[in-house]
């Protein structure tokens, strides 16, 4: 889930990020960590983009609930006074019969998809990658506001991010919108009722992700595409893990949201995506066994104990390595003491926080920092 915008403030940022987090678990490429003292520079290898048709490695396993034939498209009238919830009236537009297919989404929705896709809309970036990812980016007439990788996708017109503009959706008749699970029912309702069907592509852990770019290769008409994207993922993590479970020590790791109040910082605890994340990059989350998927600590807490990782999810927003050292009370801690800590780039926030093609990227870069002897044989 999940770049931000900068005009609003940083608390609201990333309760924004805790928010889209939990919902996929819960929105390829090399990345370069920026080099500031105890930080590491990391190149992972770049996931590849394909743009035609290949044949599939694997078979799908997505398959059609039943196939049909759709009701006719209603032309809608959308109250101009809310575009977060907008009222809707329709009557029918005779465009004639579409064969139509019912499909199981992310969310084990079934979605009324037609079998001719070319026109679509996506409302989380990790959508976005995905579509790229399989050769339907240019089908693409809109996307959300955080949408920024591939670079093509920031030339796509935007609508908006967790309160999209549904009047310029629907006026763009797409045949499918494509979103992640922090999309609110009321905005699947409103667009469903207005004749435009959502496809909720997302996982809630790490190895899902492979199934949910196959699921939406079959929603888009990319089947064989997405399963080969998805394979290559899957194997990709697959080494990946392989590698880590080969380390000796698997350091604890702290993982830092938000420390507004430095004495009490938000982390990450169960049940979330971050926490499969660390977990397959050879870290244990101090706080794992937290009440909270997204619990605020206390520096006695953090203290008690003492992190040997630190991982600065909030470095984008200003937090670095040398503010963490002048910390009162923090220079104890095992981290600092081994210049072991970690400043996310807003490149790397996004592959470690959006469930799409990019996420052994980011397994990778983390993994890399917590053992970079295992990268050297």
């Amino acid at each position: 889930m999940f770049q931000f915008i900068q005009q609003i403030t940083r608390p609201l940022l990333v309760l924004a990020w805790m928010v889209m987090i939990s919902a996929c678990g819960q929105d390829g490429a090399a990345v370069s960590l920026s080099d500031h003292g105890p930080v590491l520079t990391v190149t992972p290898g770049i996931a590849r983009m394909p743009t035609a048709e290949v044949s599939p490695v694997a078979t799908s396993t997505p398959k059609p609930v039943l196939t049909a034939t759709s009701t006719p498209k209603p032309v809608l009238t959308l109250s101009p006074s809310t575009r977060a919830t907008p009222a809707v009236t329709s009557m029918p537009k005779p465009t004639g019969d579409e064969p139509v297919r019912v499909l199981i989404d992310s969310a084990g929705r079934e979605v009324t998809v037609p079998v001719t896709v070319a026109r679509l809309v996506s409302l989380a970036p990790s959508a976005t990658e995905i579509l790229y990812a399989i050769g339907a980016g240019e089908w693409l007439v809109g996307v959300d506001d955080f949408s920024n990788f591939p670079e093509a996708a920031k030339e796509l017109e935007q609508l908006g991010s967790f309160t999209p503009d549904l009047e310029r959706i629907v006026a763009m008749e797409p045949d499918l919108v494509v979103a992640a699970q922090i999309i609110s029912p009321e905005i699947i309702e409103q667009l469903s009722s207005a004749g435009v069907p959502v496809w909720i592509a997302d996982s809630r852990d790490v190895r899902g992700v492979a199934a949910s770019i196959r699921g939406l290769g079959v929603a888009v008409g990319r089947e064989s595409a997405a399963d080969a994207v998805a394979t290559e993922l899957e194997a990709r993590l697959e080494t990946l893990t392989a590698l880590m479970t080969e380390v000796l020590d698997r350091p604890r790791v702290f993982y830092e949201l938000d420390a507004s109040d430095p004495m009490k910082p938000f982390t990450v605890g169960p049940g979330n995506f971050v926490q499969d994340l660390l977990s397959m990059a050879g870290g244990d989350n101090v706080f794992a066994d937290a009440s909270a998927p997204f619990p605020q600590v206390s520096f006695e807490e953090v203290l008690a104990r003492d992190p040997q990782v630190i991982i600065l999810a909030d470095a984008p927003f200003g937090i670095t390595a040398t503010a963490v050292k002048a910390r009162t009370g923090w220079e104890v801690l095992s981290a600092v003491r081994d210049d072991r800590i970690l400043e996310v780039t807003p490149e790397l926030g996004d592959m470690i926080s959006r469930p799409g093609p990019r996420i052994a990227d980011g397994l990778e870069a983390l993994a890399r920092f917590m053992h970079p002897e295992a990268f050297m044989k």
